[in-house]
């Protein structure tokens, strides 16, 4: 079945690589920095300059269609086509998550919504016009960091603390819970600010697909929402699952496990990241190439930077569906 599948993209790749240099036009930008010091977007596989050279500075990526950029001083947001949605005004911007985004005006602490009107603290007469905290970050599953005299806490979209301020890091709510650190010490708590699981990690990252990844005794493991023991702490790195795999790193290689802790691909490669669509980027002897979640190398390792990789990769996951469409309508099985 595998070679089938890489005679049908060995057959049509040059073809559709002529013609993919237009699909998703002005969706899969990257920003750049350009000769004259400033900042544009170009296509990420035909590296065509879509927004020209303009901006003072770009941070991070599109979210929620809006790209937060920065122009003589002040923070904006543009659109994938280089329109000014929200004008240059902000001292300092977040991006947007739930319709939301953190803005600072004047040194005042705000979020607004995508029309740029003040939502939160909610607008009234004789209401508070901007938060008392120092520093906010992103919503995510209804609630947000806020930040004062050191303490991190959350509030709701009415502006209300719902999480005191006592804790020395939050990060972003995920499936429920999210990652939490005080006196040191990493652990989870839920919406309401209960402690899901206890303050005990030397490290942690979020959850996703049911498990989180935690650190104890410079080992990594993963546990569930309750705080149980899934996979045993003995990897030296790790990261979330993605696509039911995650990868994993013991004595200098990366390989990928599953949910049970078994390993589905042998931890022989220099380097690797997230299986996406399918596929997973890996490093080996210096070269990059791409693998299936059966560990086939559907894409040679054989090129000298990422960059090359990825639009054979885009490439190849389109005509893989393709493959998909074209077996599910034929209903023909391929072996």
């Amino acid at each position: 079945m595998l070679l089938k599948k890489l005679v049908f993209i060995t057959v049509f790749l040059a073809l559709y690589a002529v013609s993919f240099h237009s699909y998703g036009q002005g969706q899969n930008l990257e920003w750049f920095k350009c000769e004259n010091g400033k900042y544009g977007f170009k296509d990420r596989k035909s590296q065509r300059i879509e927004i020209p050279c303009q901006f003072d500075y770009i941070w991070g990526r599109f979210y929620e269609g809006l790209m937060r950029v920065k122009l003589n001083g002040k923070w904006g947001f543009i659109d994938d086509t280089g329109k000014t949605v929200i004008p240059f005004k902000y001292d300092f911007v977040e991006f947007f998550a739930e319709g939301l985004a953190a803005v600072r005006l004047n040194n005042k602490l705000m979020f607004i919504d995508k029309n740029d009107n003040v939502v939160i603290p909610p607008v009234k007469k004789d209401g508070p016009k901007y938060l008392p905290y120092e520093a906010a970050t992103i919503f995510s599953e209804g609630l947000a960091p806020v930040f004062l005299k050191g303490k991190w806490g959350a509030i709701d979209k009415n502006g209300n603390e719902v999480i005191p301020l006592w804790y020395q890091y939050l990060c972003y709510f995920s499936e429920g819970l999210i990652r939490t650190q005080i006196n040191g010490k990493w652990g989870f708590l839920d919406t309401i600010g209960k402690i899901a699981v206890p303050f005990r990690y030397e490290d942690a990252n979020t959850f996703k697909e049911g498990l989180a990844a935690v650190q104890l005794n410079g080992k990594w493991g993963f546990i569930d929402k309750t705080g149980k023991t899934v996979i045993p702490l003995r990897y030296d790195s790790t990261d979330t699952f993605n696509e039911g795999l995650a990868w994993v790193k013991l004595n200098e290689k990366y390989g990928f496990i599953d949910k049970t802790g078994k390993t589905v691909i042998p931890l022989k490669y220099d380097s690797v990241l997230r299986f996406y669509d399918g596929l997973a980027e890996v490093k080996l002897n210096g070269k990059y190439g791409a693998i299936d979640k059966n560990g086939e190398v559907v894409i040679p390792i054989i090129y000298r930077d990422l960059v090359e990789l990825r639009k054979r990769i885009d490439i190849t996951v389109e005509l893989l569906k393709l493959f998909e469409v074209k077996k599910e309508k034929s209903g023909e099985v391929f072996e």
